[in-house]
């Protein structure tokens, strides 16, 4: 499999990133959920995305990303609301994955314990959220 990243050309809408994915070799992309207009599909439903990525013979691998999540000390319900919005968001669009980005900030102030700490809490409120929507998480080492 080989995938193209969204992030290659953020303002390209959707379909085109398809045939771009496609005539660049590609059979499979990433959407994000960070690019200009915040929204992972052009304004799409997830039963078009469906359509239009089996008419390309495009496979989305993946979303990307819950951003900070395993910033959770004050944070872990909205992480995990924001996450189940993702992930259904995945399953009805036939994505197979959502990616967890941890925080990444020089100035953390957390020991490292700490961190592996949060970051066990936060997978663990996470993993049901998976099984109920059917799709991934793949946590995306930064740093």
């Amino acid at each position: 499999m080989k995938a193209l990243n969204r992030i290659t050309v953020p303002r390209l809408p959707l379909k085109e990133f398809f045939l771009l994915a496609r005539d660049a070799g590609c059979d499979a992309v990433e959407v994000r959920n960070d690019l200009p207009g915040g929204e992972i599909f052009d304004g799409l439903s997830e039963d078009e995305v469906r359509r239009l990525s089996e008419e390309h013979s495009i496979r989305i691998v993946t979303i990307n990303a819950l951003q900070r999540f395993n910033d959770v000390k004050k944070h872990l319900q909205r992480r995990t609301d924001e996450l189940r919005r993702l992930a259904e968001t995945a399953q009805k669009a036939a994505v197979d994955a959502v990616v967890l980005c941890p925080v990444n900030d020089p100035d953390e102030q957390r020991s490292y314990r700490q961190r592996m700490e949060d970051t066990v809490t936060a997978l663990s409120a996470f993993g049901s959220v998976f099984r109920e929507a059917g799709v991934l998480g793949y946590i995306e080492p930064l740093g």
